[in-house]
């Protein structure tokens, strides 16, 4: 890796920042990148495969180091970019421009970039990983139109991106049956929007579907009951799963990890609320439900991180949430509690494994407490 950052660049500096960079074939500018593209010139820099830049907004220095390298480029990252840089990437005198071997992207925009216009060209053929960040309406159909490569995808959604994009138009089987990952940043902006009309002609694509994420709140209260009406081959292989949209109850939960039976780690937000479960608080009737009831709850589940803000917080309806899981998931052995610190929440569990509830299972309760640690 090559960094290049300061504020002067002389003459002096222009040799050596072209003679410590030839031959490199990974390339990382930050702030100082604009200031010094100017020295660079297409034949001294080719062959890159990992290129990485911030605050780029001139197409005139993309076409000088990203289109002579477009058959080589493996990995690139662009933040803070403008619409302009991102139409220059697509073409070069009007003519498309492929990259053969780009397999990750990570583009964070500035300013607007909307485009629905028909890409015939396959920009990014083997394009295997995308991540899509915005503060503003960014959508181009030359981002999604790929071969089927695509394994993993992150995507800002936004209003006007939900109101004027038909997923349905968009997004094809054939481009995405193949994802693995596929990540929703959730960003209303404190509107009334409908996510889930948007989000669900994805979820039925992917076929081999492995971690799944919402992040963001959403403004809809039928949001987790639209998600899991879904048929159970949607959900049959995830491993990893990430809601933290909608507060949980624990009856909420429990639906959800025997939707997903091998999902190993889970990550969510808990309503603060005792846990009722089947009607009751009682703990000792809840534990002889789930016993009664689930053969196990789930056989896989191994982590549980909970990620509420910190304002009204009950250690002890956290710890009864967890050991509740605790007696239907036979694995679950670490669950971390953003809004709490260690002490309180082990403390809490410590006294639940000494109640006629839970000494049964005071032996996975206390390897949760020695596995507990906080979440940053």
């Amino acid at each position: 890796m090559a960094p290049l950052q300061g504020t002067n660049t002389s003459e002096f500096l222009k040799s050596i920042v072209i003679e410590f960079n030839v031959g490199v074939k990974n390339l990382d500018y930050r702030m100082s990148f604009p200031r010094i593209i100017k020295y660079f010139s297409p034949t001294q820099f080719t062959g890159i495969t990992n290129l990485a830049f911030d605050c780029f907004r001139e197409p005139r220095s993309l076409l000088v180091m990203v289109h002579p390298n477009a058959p080589t480029l493996q990995s690139l990252r662009m933040l803070d970019i403008w619409t302009d840089c991102f139409q220059a990437m697509l073409y070069n005198d009007n003519k498309p421009v492929v990259y053969p071997c780009l397999k990750s992207m990570y583009l964070r925009f500035t300013a607007e970039c909307f485009d629905q216009a028909d890409h015939s060209v396959v920009h990014f053929p083997m394009l295997n990983g995308l991540t899509l960040l915005c503060n503003n309406l960014v959508y181009s159909k030359a981002l999604f139109n790929n071969t089927g490569s695509l394994e993993h995808l992150k995507l800002t959604l936004e209003p006007r991106i939900l109101a004027e994009v038909n997923p349905q138009k968009v997004f094809s089987q054939k481009q995405f049956g193949n994802l693995q990952s596929l990540i929703f940043n959730i960003d209303l902006r404190g509107q009334t929007v409908n996510v889930t009309s948007f989000i669900n002609p994805i979820l039925g694509l992917p076929q081999a579907l492995r971690r799944l994420e919402f992040s963001g709140r959403v403004s809809e209260d039928n949001f987790l009951s639209t998600l899991m009406a879904h048929p159970d081959s949607v959900y049959a292989k995830i491993q990893e799963l990430t809601i933290g949209s909608v507060e949980l109850d624990i009856s909420e939960t429990i639906s959800i990890l025997q939707k997903m039976p091998y999902l190993t780690k889970f990550v969510l937000s808990v309503k603060n609320v005792q846990p009722e479960l089947n009607g009751t608080t009682d703990a000792n009737v809840a534990v002889n439900y789930i016993k009664r009831s689930f053969n196990p709850i789930n056989r896989y589940i191994a982590k549980l991180s909970i990620t509420n803000s910190p304002y009204t917080d009950v250690p002890k309806y956290d710890a009864i949430f967890v050991a509740l899981l605790i007696v239907g998931c036979p694995r679950l052995g670490y669950a971390s509690v953003r809004r709490l610190s260690n002490n309180r929440f082990t403390l809490a569990l410590l006294d639940l494994a000494d109640t006629e509830a839970f000494a049964a299972y005071k032996q996975q309760i206390d390897l949760v407490i020695r596995n507990h640690t906080i979440v940053i």
